[in-house]
């Protein structure tokens, strides 16, 4: 048998917004389940080929992403069959124009 999530770990999870409208069972059940990790620096977290099915909560630290930029409007069909083929790994952006804030 499962020991009881610690009260860090519920007040965790319950203060992500993904699981704030849940009733306390099912949060108490999801924070049973998690189990802490540490990853070291550089390290990679989910693997682009493989079949990861996992959710990562990061406390502490930083990412790093990919980004997939697809200029142009008129690339955005091409781009969304993309995705939805899995030619992508990461964020998938559609620019329509220079960002002002770069």
């Amino acid at each position: 048998m499962t020991p009881p999530p610690s009260e860090e770990v519920l007040a965790l999870i319950s203060s992500l917004e993904l699981f704030q409208e849940l009733p306390e069972p099912v949060t108490r059940a999801i924070a049973a389940i998690l189990e802490e990790q540490t990853i070291p620096e550089g390290a990679v977290l989910i693997d682009p080929q493989g079949t990861d099915d996992s959710l990562y909560v990061v406390v502490s630290g930083r990412l790093k992403f990919r980004e997939d930029i697809v200029d142009g409007l008129e690339n955005a069909p091409a781009a969304f069959m993309g995705l939805l083929e899995g030619r992508n790994f990461g964020k998938l952006i559609v620019r329509v124009s220079p960002d002002p804030t770069r």
